[in-house]
């Protein structure tokens, strides 16, 4: 299979998997922390170091995975995190779809950013079965000197036509050199 090939296919698999994942209103139906779905909606949240360029390989098709971070990846002191959410299924209204969401950092011992409130993640016309890249993404600057941990971001996906509220999280580590 050539480049082209598996990247399409790994994009039909992501999408497949995502409605599956959005068809599913059984009790018990798999989600993480970071990827869940209610009455069709469906939103997954990533993080990356590499913003920018995540941006250029989604458009334009390339193998952007590479560019996100696990929970297991360190981050140096001084770094940026961008959030980066992907989402489907929304239930658009007169205008098309209105998604909105809040982002919030909270640190290795539990302080919490003010965070950021009310941003568009999707608004306007949408194609159904379509994974769409959130229009909020959001850079967290990462202090020099903060401290070493766990951090976690929070995104609180709301459609307020439906009322559904979906809270996700991922995790990334700091480590300071030393």
């Amino acid at each position: 299979m050539t480049r082209l090939g598996r990247i399409r296919f790994s994009v039909l698999l992501f999408i497949l998997l995502s409605a599956a994942a959005a068809a599913s209103e059984q009790p018990g139906a798999p989600e993480a922390p970071w990827h869940k779905s209610a009455k069709g909606l469906d939103a997954q949240l990533q993080l990356t170091g590499k913003p920018e360029e995540f941006v250029r390989a989604w458009r334009g098709g390339a193998d952007y995975r590479t560019l996100l971070l696990g929970a297991s990846d360190a981050v140096e002191p001084g770094a940026h995190v961008a959030t980066v959410l992907m989402l489907s299924g929304c239930h658009p209204g007169p205008q098309g779809c209105d998604v909105l969401v809040d982002y919030q950092l909270i640190g290795p011992h539990g302080a919490a950013t003010d965070g950021i409130r009310g941003q568009h993640a999707w608004q306007g016309a949408t194609r159904p079965g379509m994974v769409h890249l959130s229009q909020a993404m959001v850079r967290f600057a990462i202090p020099p000197k903060g401290p070493s941990g766990e951090y976690r971001v929070v995104a609180t996906v709301r459609e307020p036509s439906t009322g559904i509220v979906l809270e996700l999280r991922r995790t990334f580590r700091i480590v300071a050199h030393r």
